[in-house]
């Protein structure tokens, strides 16, 4: 008899034997007895029986047994010999887990008592002497998890019978609580079949009505119902072989519909054997060193497949493989014809058929022989370049070239038709580095020729009258500008020594210390005749302690009626690398009168221009003239006399963007106005608007300096600060700028104002004709023009 049936009377069957064998029988509702003194374990749900010869069940059971249920009817006689006919109890237990619990029912009935007990707590009591069966049945709810119910009966006094059953309530109205969660899901997959088999352990309701199995796609996120079954196991023989991912879940239902939750997912990814789809929009094209075939993919592929053939229905041979989407073909040969189709192959093994074929034809890509006999002759009109003419399919020449300073040669001009080419853009004084590569009649490029070099020559513009040539490559008299100042002699008002100094560049000091001598660059334009020297005043003199401010100059004047013409001065020190504490650096000393420089260029950062006189009370006069000048702090100081005339100064960036530097510092004597004159010229700057200075007046030079700056008819830079004019700081003491002469005057730019200001002071047109040029050279007229 099952467990939960009805109660029908009978006998008990009694046995000895062994307790695997009671184990084994007891589901089968069978009842096994063992003597007192063997061992007894009864699988639940399988109760464990005992007699006593009491109603009290103390002592020792009289024996002790299994049954598969409770239904007996003993009548008037001795359940077993061992007991009485009357006055005897019987105790029944089991331990069984429920699951999830729920409504139960239970239904006792005996005669004569019975009571019922769950964990130890009375749910049924009907425990006394009747002479007739009496029964009750009692609605509980049992809680989730393992329980002992335990069934006490007595026969105090005649006929003897028991029935005890507990059933699940398994009305929807009823019935609220869900199954337990099943619990072991395993999924194994066969990738030979490519189907998955899943088990799990039996839930342990009573009411259980059996399992819903789910699959869920990880690429869709679709869950599907895929069965429903009362076993522990279940085969998915429908999943697709295409190398996708599937998890699966399990959940338990009970008659009355209540379901559990869903199982942990288990996941299988399928064996693949679906070829991916077609690549497509495949093309070919000729490219430089065979045919470069490009198409469009698919998700699914991993790799792609290569095959030509010589004819668009001949075979088509694998020639290689691909990961992503383009191919180079590089065993075409030129001229040929080839046709092309391309399949797709996943991680899998799975290939797709072939595209529809491409073809393309290789072009002639074979260069013509390399340009010989390439020589270059420098002249003053450029630079000639000659060679030897092919004998192949050659239609033309490129001419490559390499400038002074360039890494790389870059592609100058193509010559067709001739063997020769003239480059007049070779800049004078320079030299150049030249290659040839042929062109055949379909582009084909030949590799590069041997290189030729030239330099192209300055022209040089021989000055009249010239009593020396100065040329550095040792084509005059001197190769330096100071051997042939030491080989000449003073010259003349009327017969001035005159020194050409041809194209070139002087790294030397030049000191001019002979009155009445003039250097005119023989180049078309001053920055082709350089004299250069890279000292600062940090710089270590040969002596012990350093140079100083005067002894940094390039070019020293102290010879009165001095003339430079067309050429530079520079004092190339690199600011920047910040070698020295003391980085003034001049370009240019003078401490002479009557002193010319027209179109002249001075290059250099810190005091470019030191412009000193012989006496502080009389000043020396300098004259520039269509000249340009360059620098950041105080770049032309000094108490001369000095007028830039036409000219350009350009005020350099310090990289600073409140004080880039001060273009002048004066030091002009209290006894004259008469300083520094700015006239008709223009100032341009690199340095960030508001943060260049016009003027500090240098008025510790020595006793009396005071300082005399005018700037008019100038265009001024957007650089020129808004307060253009700052103090001399000396010592701890600040010398106010106001103490000074400082004036502007009809000046025009984004840097000037138009009306004075207390920052801007300015000259009237009265006092303006009273600082024109000749105030300033006194009665002098410099030999320009």
């Amino acid at each position: 008899m099952t467990e939960g049936s009805s109660a029908v009377p009978r006998r008990p069957i009694l046995r000895t034997t062994a307790i695997a064998t009671v184990l084994a029988a007891a589901a089968s509702g069978a009842v096994f007895t063992l003597p007192a003194q063997a061992a007894t374990s009864c699988a639940s749900p399988v109760y464990t029986r005992q007699f006593f010869a009491n109603t009290t069940f103390s002592g020792t059971p009289k024996q002790t047994g299994c049954d598969a249920a409770i239904s007996e009817n003993w009548g008037a006689k001795a359940p077993i010999s061992s007991l009485p006919t009357n006055n005897f109890g019987v105790r029944w237990s089991v331990t069984r887990d429920f699951g999830s619990g729920g409504p139960f029912t239970f239904t006792a009935a005996a005669q004569d008592g019975i009571r019922v007990y769950v964990d130890g707590v009375r749910k049924v009591d009907l425990w006394k002497n009747v002479s007739t069966t009496v029964k009750k049945t009692v609605d509980l709810t049992i809680a989730p998890g393992k329980h002992t119910l335990r069934v006490d009966y007595v026969n105090w006094t005649g006929n003897a019978n028991v029935g005890f059953t507990y059933t699940p309530r398994t009305s929807a109205a009823v019935d609220k609580v869900k199954p337990l969660t099943p619990t072991g899901l395993a999924v194994a997959y066969d990738t030979a079949t490519g189907r998955a088999k899943l088990t799990w352990a039996a839930n342990k309701e009573m009411d259980l009505a059996g399992y819903r199995v789910y699959r869920r796609d990880l690429a869709t996120n679709v869950e599907t119902l895929l069965a429903t079954t009362t076993a522990t196991t279940h085969t998915d023989a429908t999943l697709p072989v295409t190398g996708a991912a599937y998890a699966y879940r399990v959940f338990a239902y009970d008659k009355a519909g209540n379901q559990s939750a869903g199982t942990a997912e288990k996941s299988v990814t399928t064996a693949d054997r679906t070829a991916p789809a077609l690549p497509y929009d495949l093309k070919v094209t000729d490219a430089a060193d065979g045919n470069k075939l490009v198409w469009s993919g698919v998700e699914e592929a991993e790799s792609y497949l290569v095959y030509r053939a010589t004819a668009v229905d001949g075979t088509y041979v694998k020639i290689g493989s691909s990961t992503g989407t383009s191919f180079y073909d590089d065993t075409a040969a030129e001229k040929s014809t080839y046709f092309y189709a391309v399949a797709s192959a996943d991680a899998a093994g799975n290939v797709s058929a072939k595209t529809a074929p491409v073809t393309s034809t290789r072009a002639d890509r074979t260069p013509p022989t390399v340009p010989a006999g390439l020589a270059a002759t420098g002249t003053v009109d450029g630079i000639d370049l000659t060679w030897t003419a092919n004998s192949d399919d050659t239609t033309a020449y490129q001419v490559w070239v390499r400038r002074p300073g360039s890494e790389d040669f870059v592609y100058l001009n193509t010559v067709q038709g001739a063997t020769t080419y003239l480059d007049t853009a070779a800049e004078p004084g320079t030299g150049s580095q030249y290659l040839l590569r042929a062109v055949d009649d379909t582009g084909n490029l030949s590799g590069e020729s041997e290189v030729a070099y030239a330099l192209r020559p300055h022209k040089v513009q021989p000055v009249p009258g010239a009593d020396a040539v100065v040329d550095a490559e040792g084509d005059g008299d001197h190769t330096s500008v100071q051997a042939a100042l030491d080989a000449l002699g003073a010259g003349t008002s009327a017969n001035p020594v005159i020194i050409q100094v041809n194209p070139g560049t002087y790294k030397e000091l030049v000191d001019v210390s002979k009155p009445y001598v003039q250097l005119i660059g023989a180049g078309d334009d001053p920055s082709e005749t350089v004299i250069t020297y890279d000292n600062a005043a940090g710089t270590p003199a040969a002596g012990g302690g350093t140079l100083g401010t005067q002894n940094s100059r390039t070019m020293y004047v102290r010879g009165s009626d001095f003339l430079a013409r067309n050429l530079t001065v520079e004092n190339s020190y690199d600011e920047a690398a910040g070698t020295y504490a003391n980085e003034q650096a001049v370009a240019l000393l003078t401490q002479a009168d009557r002193l010319v420089f027209d179109n002249v260029r001075f290059l250099g950062n810190q005091d470019t221009l030191f412009l000193k006189s012989t006496t502080t009370t009389t000043p020396n006069r300098v004259y520039f003239t269509n000249s340009y000048v360059e620098g950041d702090v105080d770049f032309v100081c000094g108490y001369a006399t000095a007028v830039f005339d036409k000219s350009t100064l350009k005020l350099l960036s310090r990289g600073d963007d409140k004080n880039n530097g001060y273009l002048a510092a004066p030091s002009t004597d209290a006894s004259t106005q008469y300083g520094f004159l700015v006239t008709d010229s223009t100032l341009v700057s690199d340095a960030p608007a508001n943060t260049f200075h016009l003027g500090r007046p240098w008025v510790t030079a020595f006793a009396g300096a005071k300082g005399s700056l005018v700037v008019r008819d100038s265009v001024l830079p957007a650089a020129v600060k808004a307060a253009p004019y700052t103090d001399w700081t000396s010592g701890g003491t600040a010398y106010s700028w106001k103490d000074s002469f400082f004036r502007e005057y009809n000046n025009s730019g984004p840097g000037s104002v138009a009306a004075a200001t207390a920052d801007r002071p300015q000259l009237t047109a009265e006092e303006a004709a009273a600082f024109e040029t000749a105030d300033y050279l006194r009665g002098w007229t410099p030999p320009v023009g």
